[in-house]
């Protein structure tokens, strides 16, 4: 999903699975590679407990995911 928030574009990626992997980053990663500075943050929402920030990727279970566009 790309989250349109005024001339940011925010990629969002949402997988069903509850135990985080690092590969899940790697689509975010590169819309943010091909979007440049219009992507700085990107989101990851999984079924997961454990929330984190990683580099400019924020990691959200999808109970959260509604902090995205507040």
């Amino acid at each position: 999903v790309i989250f349109k928030q005024s001339s940011q574009l925010i990629p969002i990626e949402i997988k069903a699975a509850q135990t985080f992997k690092p590969s899940f980053l790697k689509g975010v990663t590169f819309y943010q590679n091909l979007a440049g500075e219009r992507a700085k943050k990107g989101f990851l929402i999984y079924a997961g407990e454990h929330e984190q920030q990683i580099g400019s990727i924020e990691v959200l279970n999808f109970k959260n995911a509604s902090t995205i566009v507040t």
